[in-house]
């Protein structure tokens, strides 16, 4: 176990070309087991969610390209991604989202006091007509 760190500090001075090399060498010398784990331990430290490393405002313009499925499914992808498509600056989404559905003027004009925001407007529109009613969050509706 003394060896260990010693051969660490000399892969450390080693170039690219060469540490290529002897990952090479050393995952030849592993079992399924270890690539597996060696795996995962990869995808833990490569995985970027590049959405949330963006201002809102960006991310919002980004997300304004899906469809009214789309935003609803990214809702359920973590807290980070609920929060942008639900945030104060996502209201433009949910406005092309309710004329996407075919809330008219009139509707919108009817129902967005009532329901404060065109995110619960679009949302409980879907409701109401059982379209996509499975990708729709339990949110409370006013």
């Amino acid at each position: 176990s003394d060896l260990f760190p010693l051969k660490l500090e000399s892969f450390s001075g080693l170039g690219h070309g060469a540490r290529l090399q002897a990952f090479s060498r050393m995952l030849d010398l592993c079992s399924h087991h270890d690539h597996v784990a060696l795996r995962e331990e990869l995808e833990a430290r490569l995985a970027r969610d590049f959405l949330t490393l963006l201002p809102p405002e960006i991310a919002v313009m980004i997300l304004s390209y899906l469809p009214v499925k789309g935003l609803i499914t990214g809702m359920h992808v973590c807290r980070r991604w609920r929060e942008i498509i639900s945030g104060a600056t996502a209201d433009s989404l949910w406005k092309n989202a309710a004329n996407e559905i075919g809330l008219n003027g009139a509707i919108v004009k009817k129902y967005l006091p009532e329901c404060g925001s065109y995110i619960e407007l679009t949302l409980m529109a879907l409701r109401h007509r059982k379209k996509v009613s499975s990708y729709v969050p339990n949110q409370k509706v006013a």
